[in-house]
């Protein structure tokens, strides 16, 4: 028991999670340094996202993957994009979306894809079929994912001058064909994400009938 409990209280320790916690310094950071040095800001949103990958690759690489580090690397996500999205006026309305999305789907534990694929995917609409195969890993999964991390990050440097001021060797057009590709992946994002709510709902709405129709 001792053994087991001594396991347990490593897992907050594993490579992955300290990736997360650096993660979350990171975040931190570049919001309180965001006004002064945009720019710098940016650099540390962009190594935020990027290391999302690299929690993961390292869980499987290492053999430590666990329940915690899968709720961790969530909320670190959420987190960050919440801070990054509060630099615009409408920008909590896409963060709250972004949590409503995660209580949702963790309703049913760390394994929530398997289970939303098992309950529902069949009967799920065409664009959230293409998004979510093979575990975000076709084109529409990739469109929503860098929709999703990086059009935050690339409407701030945008919106601070950045493109101006440190990538004027970049053609002029990348900015706004970045925009309009990375808008267009967080539309289909929200449009799955709007999904993923419409099923807990009815999951509720069908549990609090079947609950009522037991008491009679």
């Amino acid at each position: 028991m001792e053994s087991h409990s001594s396991s347990n209280l490593a897992i907050p320790f594993y490579v992955p999670n300290l990736i997360g916690y650096a993660r979350l310094v990171l975040i931190i950071a570049a919001h309180h340094i965001k006004d002064e040095s945009p720019e710098t800001a940016v650099l540390l949103y962009a190594i935020f996202a990027a290391c999302d990958g690299i929690d993961g690759y390292a869980a499987r690489k290492l053999n430590q993957c666990s329940s915690f580090g899968a709720w961790l690397d969530v909320i670190i996500d959420n987190i960050g994009r919440t801070l990054i999205w509060s630099n615009f006026k409408w920008g909590l309305v896409v963060a709250n979306l972004e949590w409503i999305t995660y209580v949702c789907n963790h309703c049913h534990g760390a394994g929530w894809r398997e289970q939303l694929w098992k309950d529902s995917f069949a009967n799920a609409p065409v664009y959230v079929r293409k998004v979510m195969a093979k575990g975000f890993k076709t084109p529409y999964g990739i469109l929503a994912v860098g929709g999703l991390h990086v059009l935050p990050i690339w409407m701030f440097g945008w919106d601070h001058n950045v493109f101006k001021s440190h990538l004027s060797f970049l053609p002029s057009w990348i900015p706004i064909s970045g925009f309009i590709i990375l808008l267009s992946g967080r539309i289909l994002c929200a449009l799955v994400e709007l999904w993923c709510v419409k099923v807990h709902l009815k999951c509720l709405l069908a549990t609090t009938l079947e609950t009522k129709n037991q008491t009679k």
